[in-house]
Parts: C-alpha cells; sequence; structure tokens
C-alpha cells in the first residue's frame, strides 16, 4: 500500500473496510493515520457512539486469523474469473477499437470508447434496462473521460450478465448516444 512509502509516517491517510470483501452490511471500516490518530478518533466518539461493539471484535479476530486469508485468496479467484470473463464479453460485443482495463487485481473494468460517446447519456439509457454502469465523467473535475465507462465485474457470471454487456455494446453503436463534433 502508499502506507509503506510514507516514511515520515504523517503524509498518507489510509482508509479501508470489509465491505467489498466481506459483508457491505457490516459497515466496518478503518483508518491509519499516526499524525491525525487523535483528532479522527475524537471525530469518531462525537459522530457514533454507538458502534455496535460484537461485530467489530468479530471482524478484528477474523482478519488476524487465517481463514481471513483463505477467504481472501477465494473472493481473490473469484473476481479474477468474473473480470476474464466481462473482458472476453466486453471485446466480443463491443466495437472495434474498443480499449479495456487489464488491472491486475480488483473488480472494476475500465472501458475505453470512441471519443465522441456519451457516457453519462448510455448509463441513462443502461438504467432505464436495470443495468448498472458508471460514466467516465464521474471520474474527473475537468470533463474528461466522458467516452469512457466503468463496469463493476463482481458479479456471479451468469447468461443475464453476458446479455447485459451485449446489450451495451449494441447500444454503444447507436448513435443518440455519441456527441456531435462541436459539443466534445
Amino acid at each position: 500500500t502508499c502506507l509503506q512509502y510514507d516514511e515520515a509516517g504523517d503524509t498518507v491517510i489510509l482508509c479501508s473496510s470489509v465491505s467489498k470483501t466481506l459483508a457491505p452490511g457490516l459497515r466496518i471500516g478503518w483508518v491509519i493515520s499516526p499524525r491525525l490518530a487523535p483528532q479522527l478518533i475524537e471525530q469518531k466518539i462525537l459522530l457514533n457512539i454507538a458502534t455496535a461493539s460484537l461485530p467489530q471484535a468479530w471482524v478484528a479476530q477474523l482478519l488476524i486469523s487465517a481463514k481471513w486469508q483463505q477467504h481472501l485468496s477465494l473472493v481473490r479467484r473469484r473476481h479474477a474469473l468474473a473480470m476474464a470473463k466481462m473482458q472476453q464479453a466486453v471485446m466480443t460485443f463491443f466495437p472495434e477499437g474498443t480499449r479495456i482495463s487489464q488491472p491486475r487485481g480488483g473488480f472494476v473494468l475500465w472501458v475505453e470508447l470512441a471519443a465522441s460517446l456519451d457516457g453519462t447519456a448510455l448509463m441513462r439509457h443502461a438504467i432505464e434496462h436495470h443495468i448498472s454502469i458508471t460514466p467516465g465523467a464521474l471520474f474527473a473535475i475537468n470533463g474528461a473521460f466522458r467516452h469512457c465507462i466503468r463496469l463493476n465485474a463482481a458479479v456471479h457470471w451468469s447468461a443475464q450478465v453476458e446479455a447485459a454487456i451485449a446489450f451495451l455494446g449494441h447500444a454503444v453503436r447507436d448513435p443518440i448516444f455519441h456527441r456531435s463534433a462541436d459539443k466534445r
């Protein structure tokens, strides 16, 4: 992590949780920041006095056990398999020239489409069909990445997921989702 490069111990603030690897409903996370620890502890106490202790203790014990590493290994394998299937589906169903990220971990796939594509318009259309994507413009403050989308590969791969990718691949060819040259 970035924390290992923070030799002074006061530059990096590491925030993490078990939301993506264990259960989002637990709402358990942590912050590592030697310099800010006293202020963060004070804010935590002021904001939420009644955090449930039992789930936190259970997660703490799990994190130091061998079972946690076994669980992470399983999650990583599942995500890698789903990612490979999603990458293959995008390359199969999306137009030639589509570029995709090659992540070495994680569960999100970055898809770069034609420069004229409006990812936000595509997202609105996808939502109407109960398909969730994130437009690339959300990841920039200067209007960049409008022609990109982010897909979540942390799904149980199924014919329904493949059909959703095929639907998106067909939709990105529709001129209605492309901006004219003067609006880029």
